[in-house]
């Protein structure tokens, strides 16, 4: 439904905007040398979001192995890491889409000083984001849940949290300039390898998957 309404209501705003009138949208068969450039480019971008989505779905499904307790704490921290790596997601599209601009324009330097730009801004929010989280952990988690034991468990999990913060804001954005390079096959191997080969193996493979403490997944996931 939250799709939906977004294209929706993109869809009128385009329709109503004075900006997009002078582009003269309307329909037309679809032009097949163009759509198969397009899904040279969409189809490796949707298997790397289904192996990232994936991945940390079965990261859950280990953790409800563990019991109620520590599937809470791992909720905990999965939803912060998801709310906090919104920030560096948005600095990758922002920052794709004016790479890719200058690369249209056959601008090879301002495109890569736009994508250097971003990589370096997206790393010092990364660290000011893990920092505050670091230092407000406690307040932040007891926001999520009131139980001590949830509490406990979330805390032992926030160091990999922000550990990983700073690579994960940088590998996004990565990830998004090479795409405005029309490079998507490269992250997707990429992700593929880290996120179902090296974090899954690390995760299933450590001792204390098996004995009620989560951080053996936590290594693997960050």
């Amino acid at each position: 439904m939250v799709f939906w309404a977004v294209f929706l209501l993109g869809f009128w705003y385009m329709r109503r905007s004075s900006f997009y009138r002078r582009f003269a949208i309307h329909r037309a068969w679809p032009r097949w040398s163009v759509q198969r450039e397009i899904l040279g480019l969409g189809i490796p971008m949707s298997i790397s979001y289904a192996l990232e989505a994936t991945s940390f779905t079965a990261v859950t499904l280990l953790a409800a192995r563990l019991g109620t307790t520590v599937m809470g704490g791992h909720q905990v921290v999965a939803n912060l890491a998801a709310l906090c790596f919104m920030l560096p997601l948005s600095l990758s599209v922002a920052t794709a889409t004016l790479t890719a601009q200058a690369i249209g324009a056959d601008d090879p330097r301002r495109a890569r000083a736009t994508a250097l730009t971003g990589m370096r801004i997206a790393a010092l929010v990364a660290a000011v984001t893990a920092l505050l989280v670091w230092t407000l952990r406690g307040g932040i988690v007891r926001l999520y849940s009131r139980d001590p034991a949830v509490v406990a468990t979330a805390l032992t999990l926030i160091p990999f949290l922000a550990a990983f913060h700073l690579f994960d804001a940088l590998q996004v954005v990565a990830s998004f300039v090479l795409r405005a390079y029309k490079l998507a096959i490269a992250p997707t191997v990429i992700h593929a390898t880290a996120l179902w080969g090296l974090a899954w193996s690390a995760g299933t493979s450590s001792p204390s998957a098996g004995s009620g403490d989560l951080r053996g997944e936590s290594r693997g996931c960050g």
